[in-house]
């Protein structure tokens, strides 16, 4: 008889678990390749039509999904359907979680390939400021970007996220997920007209001088707020020019650069302010935030550690160095932290949000509303957002709180009649809630409110695409997404002469009057709409073909050749 070593059980476990998950990985991969190549099949069939009018759809995963019910499918078959003679390929290339950034790296790619007669958009969503810009270009280690390309790990991350998410309430929605990008340093203020209205007041301000190093500076931190990051970037790189050792403007054009994802630069910034200034709590706070957002995770904390040891004072260091580990899931050591720092710091009050929230991520949620109403009885006037009462919210849905919800809703609203959060999750509640006189008087309200759903970054992936667009004599068709208001997209645009726009909003809040929500989508990722159904998806395409046949119909004296006809 052969016995059998302890050490040869364990290799043989060990052993049977690598073949199994060698298994799994081998399976996801065929059937991730086997999706895309069926996607890639229609892509091909539509591109080897000759005499089509071809039409390319840029977009994520709202413009991807679907299959043969995707909104450019159902397109290419209503198009085919309604048109007289012409024949229509529509080309879907949506890629499901890009950010503008990566539709607009390969734009000209696309372009050659497909030479279509006519571009339509759908983007924008993953860029939104609420959710921050997704960091495509994470740094890793090698041996981290080789497991983190695998399918299995992929799937592993998303059950996590998952069952972290089990323990979030279902009205999380409208106050955005969190991320890394939010620890600031880096700019929580939501883009909005006061703002805009503080940059015009400081142009008009007597001492204002568009050279001088002080206004320049005012200048660009007021672009920076008001996440004009182009521009805010001119006014530190100016002043700069002129003073390489200016600490402020270093600093600040750190923050750019991090807002844009650029952490190389951003790095670069940091590190010429601790040249001269070896101490600098916001210099080293960004270098720490820089790598806890890249992944170095170990070195991310050894920075936050260092800050809160030698300025204890330092409200964001607490705050940031919690966040750093709550993302890690480290939530008694983060739970330490935050009560640390609020024993060190009397000032640092916000540390009652952040166990607020961490104990909401952890399903606590009696203690998660008790220190939100502790935060917020010792702090009235937070005004960095509204993010402690949007959680104090989440935590009384949980329990079913509906009254406390709807008291808190108006108590928002009683401060800032205009806020457009806290309108339109009381127009969701009182649907919620079967109160249809009240759900109606919110939605009228929500309408009223003028407010910007697009980060700056946005604005300037569309502007560049147009001109790319214009210079090759391609027509535009930028779509907006269901429910959402069309004026914020063109307002993104710096000329939109000769542009095509689609308005999504009335058709889909008509269909809502009739239909359950979960008839035209899946879910409600964005807050205000979500991944739509089959049905959902021919809404939207029905909106897109009426507006592609307006426009052959308005350019029909031209006479189009499609491109594939053109020799």
């Amino acid at each position: 008889m052969v016995v059998t070593t302890l050490k040869q059980k364990i290799f043989l476990f060990l052993l049977g678990v690598f073949l199994t998950l060698l298994l799994i990985e081998g399976g996801m991969r065929l059937a991730g390749f086997t999706l895309t190549s069926l996607h890639e099949h229609c892509n091909r069939k539509a591109l080897a039509r000759k005499n089509f009018y071809r039409i390319l759809c840029l977009g994520e995963s709202t413009t991807y999904f679907g299959g043969k019910y995707s909104y450019p499918q159902q397109l290419e078959n209503i198009l085919n359907a309604r048109s007289h003679g012409l024949r229509f390929a529509v080309i879907n290339k949506g890629i499901p979680g890009a950010s503008t950034n990566t539709i607009l790296d390969q734009l000209n790619k696309n372009l050659d390939q497909y030479q279509p007669d006519l571009v339509i958009t759908m983007m924008g969503i993953n860029d939104d400021y609420r959710f921050g810009l997704h960091g495509e270009n994470r740094e890793q280690s090698f041996l981290f970007s080789v497991w983190s390309s695998l399918k299995i790990y992929r799937l592993a991350e998303s059950l996590r996220k998952h069952l972290i998410d089990l323990a979030k309430v279902a009205a999380h929605h409208f106050t955005g997920p969190q991320n890394r990008n939010k620890n600031s340093l880096h700019l929580q203020s939501p883009v909005g007209l006061e703002s805009q209205k503080s940059l015009k007041r400081l142009i008009q301000h007597p001492s204002y001088h568009p050279n001088n190093e002080k206004s320049l500076l005012q200048m660009g931190i007021s672009y920076l707020l008001n996440k004009n990051l182009a521009q805010a970037r001119r006014c530190f790189q100016k002043i700069l020019h002129k003073n390489p050792a200016h600490p402020d403007a270093a600093l600040k054009l750190g923050q750019v650069y991090f807002e844009e994802q650029r952490f190389d630069q951003a790095k670069r910034c940091y590190r010429r302010v601790l040249l001269n200034h070896p101490d600098h709590p916001e210099a080293w706070l960004g270098l720490a935030d820089i790598y806890s957002q890249t992944g170095r995770d170990r070195l991310a904390e050894k920075i936050y550690r260092k800050v809160v040891t030698d300025h204890p004072e330092h409200n964001l260091a607490w705050r940031n160095f919690g966040r750093h580990l709550v993302h890690l899931n480290k939530f008694k050591h983060a739970e330490s932290v935050f009560y640390q720092g609020l024993k060190e710091n009397p000032q640092f009050l916000i540390g009652y949000d952040e166990l607020g929230r961490l104990y909401f991520i952890q399903g606590r949620f009696n203690q998660s509303a008790e220190m939100y109403k502790k935060f917020l009885a010792t702090y009235p006037d937070y005004v960095i957002d509204h993010h402690a009462l949007m959680r104090l919210i989440d935590a009384f849905r949980k329990n079913n709180d509906f009254k406390s919800v709807e008291a808190t809703l108006i108590k928002i609203l009683d401060k800032d009649p205009f806020d457009d959060r806290a309108t339109r999750m009381l127009w969701q509640l009182y649907r919620e809630m079967g109160i249809g006189l009240k759900a109606a008087e919110y939605l009228k309200k929500t309408e009223k409110i003028s407010t910007s759903f697009y980060h700056s970054v946005t604005a300037d992936n569309y502007n560049q695409l147009t001109q790319v667009l214009k210079n090759r004599g391609i027509p535009l068709i930028c779509v907006q997404y269901p429910i959402r208001r069309l004026e914020p997209l063109k307002q993104l645009f710096d000329n939109h002469d000769g542009i095509i726009f689609v308005d999504n909003e009335k058709s889909f809040k008509k269909a809502l009057e009739t239909k359950k929500y979960y008839d035209l989508f899946i879910n409600n990722f964005a807050g205000d709409f979500g991944h739509a159904t089959r049905e959902g998806n021919r809404l939207l395409a029905e909106n897109v073909a009426k507006a592609v046949l307006d426009y052959i119909k308005q350019n029909a004296s031209s006479e189009p050749v499609p491109s594939s006809a053109q020799p």
